[in-house]
């Protein structure tokens, strides 16, 4: 480890707050103090037994969960209302961010470098001192105990880095995703986070197309080839655990030139064979983009395509059925991107402002409300019954590419914090972690060369962009943690093009 040149020191923190997850982030101000901010780790307790010479022998371990966060806020007592007292008056759980950084204002969110964020936070004591003294002249004070859910999620500082694509073919990567992970045990070998990276590829000519498949996090690639039709391309990927020997690769490609019906693939040994399950019975129906297939397990899998239907698998991608009521929702219009927040509650996007939403895993989809008229709407990502957030390709050329619904598609937000979005961007894919807050989006530019990501900590309301290596377009992103990330796309010409963000 290098010896640290530039350590920050408690003048460069500063400390936000946030009332729901994808809303306004305020700070708390300045003359404020933290306390240490905790992260309780799971625990572990030996599971023991007698042996023939009674003699304890531990033979297991029981995982015991993370305790709650901790910590308290003090700040001085002044005429006016402080950013704590109000949200202690609003009485509902909320978020906080403490940021540091070196440069900059440090009540400009999007100035950070380094962030530790609590969620659902609550106050559980606020102590007030030194309101008054005999003999002494002290400054008053206003603490604020507060509990959060464990964990804490700590974000640094990321870069963006291309890697080189060798051993595989130069095309258009339109996805990029990720297999689990896992630790060494009666399972197997540990599985290093984000170490199986699969990516689709759009064909170059009269070839049969190949995914981009890596094992070793993006050092070296290969190309299984698939039994997809000549001059078609993989354009999204999934990675499901069948049992707990089986990796699934599941594929879609776009439309056959040829008039072939819709087809996946799926492959049980990395990609050395595959097996064609036709995805229904239309002449010349593809998938458009890497969003548009989504697996929630190996029993719930979707599939929205360009003649506005969406195919629901039960069976890990061997089968599929038409959820025949998202045709009639769309109006047959091209669906380019789908996400599911659960079993039941899920959202699809597509072309001319079209949003179809289903409450019952896709048994009935219905006609929603899109954010902009004359809009392509290309990414989506659910986050649960009522927060939907949409990124557009910015046609319309009225409003920015990024919106935020409140109250499950009804009404829109539109989102420029950290942007500063032109009217005709695009917002190409959108992905956030479990926690709801931690976010990648990847945009490009009208006019421009060149696709930039960006990443938000607060939900979606607010974004930074991350220094992104010379690309001719980014098509997806696929965060493996708060501070891990693949984007992909295309570089100069049609070669191939991922980069890896992380810090």
């Amino acid at each position: 480890m290098a010896v640290p040149t530039n350590p920050y020191t408690s003048k460069d923190g500063s400390a936000f707050v946030q009332f729901s997850p994808g809303t306004e982030v305020y700070p708390i101000g300045s003359c404020w103090e933290a306390g240490d901010i905790p992260n309780p780790q799971p625990d572990s307790e030996p599971i023991q037994c007698f042996d023939e010479f009674r003699a304890y022998q531990t033979v297991g371990e029981k995982i015991s969960p993370p305790g709650k966060i901790t910590t308290t806020l003090t700040g001085l007592i002044e005429s006016a209302v402080s950013w704590m007292e109000t949200v202690k008056e609003a009485a509902c759980p909320f978020s906080l961010f403490f940021t540091q950084s070196d440069c900059g204002r440090k009540n400009v969110f999007t100035n950070r470098e380094r962030s530790y964020v609590l969620r659902n936070v609550r106050i559980t004591d606020d102590p007030v001192s030194n309101v008054m003294m005999r003999d002494s002249d002290e400054e008053s004070t206003h603490a604020f105990n507060v509990t959060a859910w464990p964990g804490r999620v700590d974000h640094r500082e990321l870069t963006a880095s291309s890697l080189t694509i060798t051993g595989a073919p130069t095309a258009v990567v339109p996805d990029i995703t990720a297999c689990a992970d896992r630790c060494a045990g009666e399972c197997g070998p540990r599985i290093p986070l984000c170490e199986n990276l699969i990516g689709g590829y759009l064909s170059v000519g009269a070839v049969a197309p190949d995914i981009l498949l890596s094992r070793d996090r993006g050092a070296t690639w290969t190309s299984p080839i698939t039994t997809f039709p000549v001059s078609t391309g993989v354009v999204s990927n999934a990675c499901i655990q069948v049992d707990k020997d089986t990796t699934r690769i599941v594929a879609v490609r776009n439309t056959d030139p040829a008039a072939a019906v819709g087809e996946t693939q799926y492959s049980d040994d990395w990609g050395a064979s595959w097996t064609s399950v036709a995805m229904g019975a239309t002449a010349s129906e593809g998938a458009i983009g890497g969003a548009s297939m989504f697996f929630l397990d190996a029993e719930h899998g979707w599939i929205c395509t360009d003649d506005g239907r969406v195919y629901f698998s039960s069976t890990g991608g061997t089968s599929w059925v038409d959820q025949t009521t998202a045709l009639t929702a769309s109006g047959a219009a091209v669906l380019n991107a789908i996400h599911f927040y659960d079993a039941n509650i899920g959202v699809a996007v597509g072309a001319g402002n079209v949003l179809i939403q289903t409450a019952d895993g896709g048994e009935n989809w219905t006609t929603g409300t899109g954010p902009m008229a004359g809009d392509s709407l290309d990414a989506v990502h659910v986050f649960d019954s009522q927060r939907v957030i949409v990124g557009t390709d910015g046609a319309s050329g009225t409003d920015g590419p990024l919106y935020m619904s409140y109250d499950g598609c009804v009404t829109w937000t539109e989102i420029t914090e950290g942007l500063n979005p032109l009217v005709t961007d695009e917002v190409a894919d959108v992905t956030f972690l479990p926690d709801g807050m931690t976010g990648f989006l990847v945009r490009n530019l009208s006019g421009a060369t060149s696709g930039t990501v960006f990443k938000s900590i607060d939900g979606g309301w607010s974004w930074k962009s991350i220094t992104t290596p010379t690309n001719t377009g980014l098509r997806s992103i696929y965060a493996c943690n708060a501070n891990l990330a693949f984007a992909a796309g295309s570089a100069a010409g049609p070669l191939s093009f991922v980069a890896q963000i992380s810090g």
